[in-house]
């Protein structure tokens, strides 16, 4: 496919380039600009900003025309790097709020119940993270990992919204605080297959 930035398409013959340094430089000013009001620091924003090209780019299918847009790439909200990021420190948050409010620590290879029929869904989908690794590497389309991670999230959120968690009863809390720490476990892999960091605080 063919690539532009900003509506306009990037071309050596017209001298219409945009240099990586360049372009890396930008999204760290940008994502300073977004976290700074936040008690964020140069650390996270090279962390933003970094991962939301790199998702901005491996998010699409090779074969398809990309416009490279900062709204999109920066946006906390839809299809980004900084979304599936976001959505990542909202695990920690939860599960350190458990440890310190409720004295809840998860073991690593906690086993847990699913109940609900959204709790059913999050899992079988956690399930698919090997296989959607696998078909990504096998086809040479890290756009494969970038939707499911997407997809993923998005089934997470619907489960948050929808389920109870530190008001819930103590067996209940447990089983769902499992679900939220192997959903964080498998999204910090899948980005960091795409070269992508999570910060645990934005």
């Amino acid at each position: 496919g063919l690539m532009s930035y900003q509506g306009k398409a990037i071309s050596t013959r017209e001298g219409n380039l945009i240099k990586l340094d360049d372009l890396l430089a930008e999204a760290v000013k940008r994502s300073f600009d977004i976290v700074k009001d936040r008690g964020g620091d140069e650390k996270l924003a090279e962390q933003i900003g970094f991962g939301a090209v790199k998702y901005s780019d491996l998010s699409h299918d090779p074969i398809t025309d990309i416009d490279f847009s900062w709204d999109k790439a920066l946006a906390l909200e839809g299809n980004s790097g900084p979304y599936l990021q976001y959505a990542y420190a909202r695990v920690c948050s939860l599960l350190e709020k458990a440890k310190t409010e409720c004295g809840v620590e998860l073991a690593p290879t906690q086993a847990f119940d699913v109940a609900t029929p959204v709790e059913k869904q999050l899992a079988l989908q956690l399930l698919q993270f090997g296989p959607t690794v696998l078909r990504a590497a096998e086809n040479y389309k890290p756009s494969v990992l970038a939707d499911y991670l997407f997809q993923t999230a998005q089934l997470y959120s619907s489960f948050y919204q929808r389920s109870p968690i530190l008001k819930s009863e103590p067996a209940v809390r447990d089983a769902r605080l499992a679900l939220c720490a192997l959903f964080g476990k498998v999204l910090s892999k899948g980005l960091s297959l795409l070269g992508i960091e999570t910060p645990s605080r934005i």
